[in-house]
């Protein structure tokens, strides 16, 4: 069901003007557009006659392709090339923190009582059960979080806030690990769940230098 509602809204939602103008090449539209976002609206409404008439002359004109030299050409000035590394660097090492922290989730499940069953059916519904009462303690009310402040706090922000406590809480986790209490771990695991979520960044202290990058 919640696919469905997805694909339902990527259907429908419209494409954005930068798509509009340099992809479909249809110069009237993204006009319209752009002047509809302007005031407010959801979507422009151009004229039809004017619309046929653009994208006659646009679509004679023809558009290079990207070859792999203009990729290096753009991306090996330092200005370009430090956003792909900033970028790039920060979902990688977040996707490593993240995927290694899933590897401590059946032990967060027995802490709190849903790791296993009588039968091979209610391990599977304790375990499902389980993991969407850390996902809506954890990661849910860090999403809404971020969607409450991003306009207010800002980006970077919330960013640098999430380097800074998921660098804490890791620190404690990795180094204090065989001493945690399972009160104590999960506290941080659904702690980590947030700040997941609330800032998108990692663990490592590394990813200082992929943030210093992509900001300055």
């Amino acid at each position: 069901m919640p696919a469905c509602l997805a694909l339902y809204y990527r259907l429908t939602i419209p494409e954005t003007p930068r798509y509009t103008f340099d992809v479909a090449r249809d110069v009237e539209k993204a006009k319209k557009d752009v002047e509809a976002f302007i005031v407010g609206k959801h979507e422009g409404t151009p004229d039809e006659l004017a619309r046929a008439h653009a994208r006659k002359f646009s679509v004679a004109l023809e558009v290079p392709k990207a070859s792999w030299r203009d990729f290096f050409s753009y991306f090996s000035k330092w200005k370009n090339g430090k956003v792909l590394l900033g970028t790039a660097g920060s979902w990688f090492l977040l996707d490593v923190a993240f995927y290694g922290l899933s590897l401590n989730t059946a032990l967060i499940l027995q802490a709190i009582g849903y790791g296993t069953g009588p039968t091979v059916y209610k391990i599977l519904y304790n375990v499902a059960a389980g993991n969407c009462i850390l996902v809506c303690a954890g990661s849910i009310p860090g999403y809404w979080t971020t969607v409450a402040l991003v306009d207010t706090v800002g980006r970077k922000p919330i960013q640098l806030m999430g380097f800074i406590v998921l660098t804490i809480l890791f620190i404690i986790w990795g180094f204090d690990y065989n001493h945690l209490s399972d009160k104590a771990a999960l506290g941080i695991y659904i702690l980590v769940q947030f700040f997941f979520q609330f800032g998108k960044l990692q663990q490592s202290l590394c990813f200082l230098l992929f943030f210093t990058l992509f900001y300055y």
